[in-house]
């Protein structure tokens, strides 16, 4: 099973290659997306906004329950570092960006709120090919889809109920997201699982793929 691992030589290419990629992509796409004085209005507006309806209220208690059982999870089976995945980091965003003060720094929750609309493919993902080889504890299971599905559904719901600004789609902040997404599994995550030994989004052992297993391929990586 040694040789699933990734390589010294793998992961100190990936840093001196991948890493330094996504930080200049993240940056370059960043000041083109938010390059137009309109969408910075937009952002930073203070307008009065909608109230917020009774489904948004019970929507967040959920995402609040749901995320604090993975934190149960986590302290009880000692794997606290794993709520730095994705997921749970999404979850956590929408959770703050739903109980942002309208009138203190708009601009920190409306581009995370963009940001996680970019980036929902992940949760898809995550839903169409769960990892569930460690999830052992009661209701633990029931609760990885109940957190992914609402990290997927609540997402799309603020965006009709008009309290959160949604930007124009466009190609500039499609790749502002992808590459921050990236660049958050290496070198952030990446770094991370090298200093735990905490497997973080795969950055030391490839995902289980029964096809690739097959042909020899297990350090194949996406």
């Amino acid at each position: 099973y040694l040789s699933r691992y990734i390589t010294p030589t793998h992961h100190a290419l990936e840093f001196l290659t991948l890493a330094p990629l996504y930080l200049v992509m993240t940056r370059h796409f960043a000041s083109r997306a938010l390059s137009s004085p309109r969408t910075l209005q937009l952002l930073t507006s203070t307008d009065k906004r909608p109230p917020r309806s009774i489904l948004e209220y019970i929507l967040l208690a959920m995402l609040i329950f749901s995320l604090g059982m993975t934190v149960f999870h986590k302290v009880v089976t000692g794997t606290l570092l794993f709520l730095m995945q994705p997921c749970h980091a999404t979850a956590g965003i929408l959770i703050l960006v739903m109980c942002w003060p309208n009138h203190k720094y708009p601009i920190i929750p409306r581009l995370l709120f963009n940001i996680c609309l970019h980036t929902l493919w992940g949760t898809i993902l995550a839903l169409i090919w769960p990892d569930l080889r460690d999830h052992d504890i009661f209701g633990e299971v029931f609760n990885f889809f109940f957190e992914h599905l609402l990290i997927l559904i609540i997402p799309l719901y603020m965006t009709l109920t008009g309290r959160y600004y949604v930007m124009p789609p466009t190609i500039d902040m499609a790749l502002f997201s992808f590459f921050l997404y990236a660049a958050y599994h290496s070198p952030i995550l990446h770094v991370f699982s090298l200093l735990s030994g905490f497997n973080l989004n795969y950055a030391l052992v490839p995902p289980s793929c029964k096809v690739f297993d097959a042909h020899g391929l297990q350090n194949l990586r996406f």
